[in-house]
This record gives structure tokens, C-alpha cells and sequence, in this order.
């Protein structure tokens, strides 16, 4: 499979629709692993549970050995060479930890060219911004993501003067202006 820089496709496609759509342009950008790397996040998150547990499994753990999403961790586990036994503990661990405020803060690291792509776009006439998230089984389960707010899914859209806030198993909201953005949730 070729290397293909996804930038300069990005770029050769919204040349194409700005000359052949007439129609406002939306680009859709996911979070997590597109804007944001979440590699870092994983690792911090992996090491905070090797060291409650004293183990070591992941305290030499190289960001390029990450290279899949959270869904999928047991297969780094397994090549980590955590026992079976143990692997329920630290994706137990894992659960736990990924989203305290810790792990936020290395969750907050943006993949390189990635904030200066959305602002771009946002800069351009008539294009508007979305960011896209989703949310994994075992997150919709917890607080504050339980039972009251079941969606997998939720986009925020700003563009000039307005914001959406949306998901799928509700229905858009918007208002006039940034200041008066909705709740996040239904």
C-alpha cells in the first residue's frame, strides 16, 4: 500500500469540492487519534497502573509500539508479555485511570500540523469546522456517560456566529452565537 500524505489529499479534495460544490463545505475531523494522539495518554495511563500494581511492564514503553486504539489494547498487553492472568487487572486499571485528570493532561497533546489544519479551515469562506468523538462501550457505562446520556457519538460544529452541538440520538441544537452554547448534554 502506498504511503499517501493524507494532508495533501485533504487538500487536493477541498480544492475539488470549492470549485465544483456551491453549497457550504463542512470538514469533520475525529479527536482522538487524528487531531489528538492519544499515544501519549495510553503510555502515561499504562505506567500509572504498573506502578500501583509494582510491575514493570510498560515502564521502557515506546509510543511507536502503540499503534492501536484503546478497543484493542489486550493485543499491546499481549505483546508486552503481561500474563493472562494479570491482563484483566490492568485493563481494569486502565479503565479507571483514562480519564482522570493526570491522564487528560498527556491526553492533550496535539499530533503535529494538526491545530494549524482546523484553523485553516475555519478561515476559509463558507467552511465550518466539525469536531467528532466517540465514545467506547465500557466509557458510556461510567459517569457521567451512563444510563441518562447513551449516545456513542457527538459532534460540536463552530463556524461564524454559531455553534452545534449534536449527536446522534438526539437532535441538533444551535444557537446565535458562541456565548450562548448549549448544554452538552440532552
Amino acid at each position: 500500500m502506498p504511503n499517501i500524505d493524507w494532508m495533501q489529499a485533504l487538500a487536493a479534495h477541498y480544492r475539488t469540492a470549492c470549485s465544483t460544490q456551491t453549497a457550504p463545505l463542512l470538514l469533520l475531523c475525529d479527536i482522538d487519534d487524528t487531531l489528538l494522539d492519544t499515544r501519549f495518554m495510553i503510555r502515561a495511563v499504562l505506567q500509572t497502573g504498573d506502578a500501583e500494581r509494582g510491575t514493570r511492564y510498560f515502564a521502557d514503553l515506546e509510543l511507536d509500539e502503540i499503534w492501536m486504539a484503546e478497543s484493542r489494547l489486550a493485543e499491546l498487553l499481549a505483546l508486552r508479555g503481561v500474563p493472562q492472568a494479570e491482563q484483566a487487572a490492568v485493563l481494569s486499571s486502565y479503565a479507571q485511570h483514562a480519564w482522570s485528570a493526570p491522564a487528560l493532561r498527556h491526553w492533550q497533546t496535539a499530533l503535529p500540523g494538526a491545530m494549524q489544519m482546523v484553523a485553516w479551515f475555519q478561515q476559509q469562506p463558507r467552511t465550518s469546522v466539525a469536531l467528532v468523538t466517540g465514545r467506547s462501550a465500557w466509557m458510556r457505562a461510567e459517569p457521567p456517560f451512563d444510563s441518562d446520556f447513551t449516545c456513542s457519538t457527538v459532534a460540536i460544529v463552530v463556524s461564524p456566529g454559531k455553534v452545534v452541538i449534536s449527536a446522534p440520538c438526539d437532535q441538533p441544537r444551535f444557537t446565535d452565537s458562541c456565548s450562548e452554547a448549549p448544554e452538552s448534554r440532552p
